[in-house]
């Protein structure tokens, strides 16, 4: 009488453990599953300790490997200005590196990606003879790019672009920016990226040679881009926050079925993390607009409520960039189109 209870007792506690470790298991899953099917939009931050280590990990998001890797000054952004569709369209990231020290952190970086080649944009005042050096040490095969000015350096980055990719554009398929601020140009980026595809252009900053024959498109206001004698498309908003968002709508136009995936948010009032974030953003089949650190403004939270088919938001940078404040901006916008479906 006893065994028998042993073993019923037995066979009870090990059915127990079977529904607890298979069944249970499964339910949780299935739940967890739902709830990732239920949310609208993924929200994410890529920040670093500082501007080099949040290029870093901007590279280390978008890829697993990467064969080619673009490196530039994190000091300024002079040289790679013009040189996010170039970056884009080689499937490789952009880094920023100081002066005269190849870090830790980007060698690291180069050998978790398999890197062979490095491509550096600007002259030996951005990126050191000492790093090109260390470079070919280490068995990197290293291109640099670099012109006497930012005119040239523009010019060599769109020569490689139109050679590698695109054999000859037409003289007067230019597109225009202002050279000596960064806002416009590098929100106009991934657009150019993305029209190159359907009518390439070279991209440069103004001047009255660049200027000459006109231009497809321009971006910035009158006091960025003097009007010209012959412009086709003029993109300008009332500052750099609302002209973001008129390329952002352009670049709409250009996607398939015009649906943006991919929503990135960098600061308005530096560079760096919008520099490295051309290549993310045109990665990801998205946008690039900038914000100011505190608030989205209405505009930008106007912009991903009718977006409809936005999944992922990317903020880059760390809270001295784009505060807290952001992010809960962004989930208010998450909750309301929840309750709105």
């Amino acid at each position: 009488m006893e065994l028998k209870n042993i073993k019923k007792n037995f066979l009870v506690i090990t059915l127990t453990f079977l529904f607890i470790f298979t069944v249970i298991p499964v339910y949780a899953l299935e739940q967890e599953n739902d709830l990732n099917n239920k949310k609208d939009i993924q929200i994410l931050r890529i920040a670093g300790e500082d501007r080099y280590r949040t290029s870093i990990k901007i590279a280390k998001s978008s890829y697993k490997k990467n064969d080619t890797i673009f490196i530039t000054s994190g000091e300024n952004f002079t040289d790679a200005l013009y040189g996010g569709p170039l970056v884009s369209l080689k499937n490789s990231s952009l880094i920023l590196s100081p002066k005269d020290k190849l870090t830790k952190d980007i060698k690291d970086t180069l050998a978790s990606l398999d890197t062979k080649n490095i491509t550096i944009l600007g002259g030996i005042d951005s990126i050191s003879l000492n790093i090109e050096s260390e470079l070919k040490k280490s068995g990197f095969i290293v291109n640099r790019i670099s012109g006497k000015n930012r005119f040239e350096t523009a010019d060599l980055i769109n020569k490689e672009k139109i050679n590698t990719y695109f054999g000859t554009v037409g003289e007067d398929d230019v597109s225009l920016s202002n050279g000596y601020m960064f806002a416009d140009s590098l929100c106009a980026g991934p657009f150019i990226y993305y029209n190159d595809k359907f009518n390439p252009t070279r991209f440069l900053p103004y001047n009255e040679i660049n200027a000459s024959h006109g231009a497809k498109y321009v971006f910035g206001g009158l006091n960025s881009v003097p009007q010209l004698t012959s412009e086709e498309n003029r993109l300008s908003g009332k500052d750099r926050y609302e002209t973001s968002l008129k390329i952002a709508n352009e670049i709409k136009k250009l996607l398939p079925n015009q649906e943006i995936k991919t929503l990135v948010i960098a600061s308005g009032t530096d560079f760096p993390d919008s520099l490295s974030s051309i290549p993310l953003t045109t990665h990801s089949r998205g946008v690039l607009i900038l914000s100011k650190k505190d608030s989205l403004g209405k505009e930008i939270m106007n912009f991903i409520s009718e977006n409809k088919s936005i999944q992922d938001i990317i903020v880059v940078g760390g809270e001295n960039s784009l505060s807290k404040n952001i992010e809960k901006e962004l989930y208010e916008i998450c909750n309301h189109r929840q309750e709105e479906k």
